[in-house]
């Protein structure tokens, strides 16, 4: 199922390629928010993603607002779930 992971750099994510594709697709999200989520998936910290990206906590934070928005949760643990439930049920491929 999610044991399938999808090598991005140095890290791995919990998503398989074809997974990572259909988030992609299904709620459009940008290159940077796809960034994003890797490292949301990687567990990285807030601090993390903001050194590993280059990026503000004000651009993150908006980055997050967007992402969250996209997909109807509030926060990374949320949107890891809601994934996480829909791979379950076979809702995404």
């Amino acid at each position: 199922m999610i044991i399938d992971k999808l090598e991005l750099g140095r890290e791995t994510m919990i998503f398989s390629k074809k997974q990572y594709q259909f988030l992609q697709e299904c709620y459009r999200f940008t290159p940077r928010q796809m960034e994003v989520i890797r490292c949301i998936c990687e567990g990285l910290t807030n601090n993390d993603i903001v050194r590993e990206l280059k990026i503000g906590y004000g651009t993150l934070t908006s980055h997050f607002w967007s992402i969250f928005s996209k997909v109807g949760v509030k926060g990374k643990a949320a949107f890891i779930i809601h994934f996480l439930k829909l791979i379950k049920q076979n809702k995404i491929p």
